[in-house]
């Protein structure tokens, strides 16, 4: 629960613009729910503290999915944890949470920004996946495995790749 102690605390006060203090919520809902659960990390737990957090940053930010902002990687995400069952070990829930995140991620690059820093830039953001959907597939992903899933995307900007960006 150590990470997530600390995480919170540094997004909400620390990272700046919009992200930070969203992302400081999850990780305050997801530290507590934990904390609740007991010493080890459960699925419950997490599939408990992401909801919570999908909650609270839904409540301060007004935005919803289908947005094109990071709830749109974060409810699918949400989904998948509370549909595993109890038994399911931590590391497989977030795989699949994982894998849901970024097929919303994928789908933002479609939308039109109805809400948050993406909807400033109108026809600007069209094609391009929303970044704080980026950021919450990423926290899940590398809680499992090297990220090698912004390759596609990476190439189609001209960056270079490396396997693991």
């Amino acid at each position: 629960h150590e990470p997530l102690r600390v995480l919170a605390p540094a997004f909400l006060d620390e990272v700046g613009g919009t992200s930070g203090p969203l992302f400081g919520l999850l990780f305050q809902e997801l530290e507590a729910a934990a904390r609740a659960d007991g010493p080890r990390l459960t699925t419950h737990a997490l599939a408990v503290g992401t909801g919570r957090g999908l909650a609270a940053i839904r409540r301060v930010g007004g935005a919803a999915p289908g947005d094109k902002t990071l709830l749109d990687a974060l409810h699918p995400a949400v989904l998948a944890l509370a549909a595993c069952p109890a038994p399911t070990p931590p590391v497989r829930a977030l795989d699949r949470a994982s894998v849901t995140a970024w097929d919303g991620v994928r789908r933002t690059a479609g939308r039109s920004a109805r809400r948050g820093r993406a909807s400033y830039l109108g026809e600007r953001a069209a094609g391009v996946p929303d970044p704080g959907a980026v950021g919450v597939a990423l926290f899940l992903t590398t809680a499992v495995r090297p990220v090698t899933v912004l390759a596609p995307f990476l190439k189609a900007a001209g960056a270079p790749v490396s396997g693991r960006p």
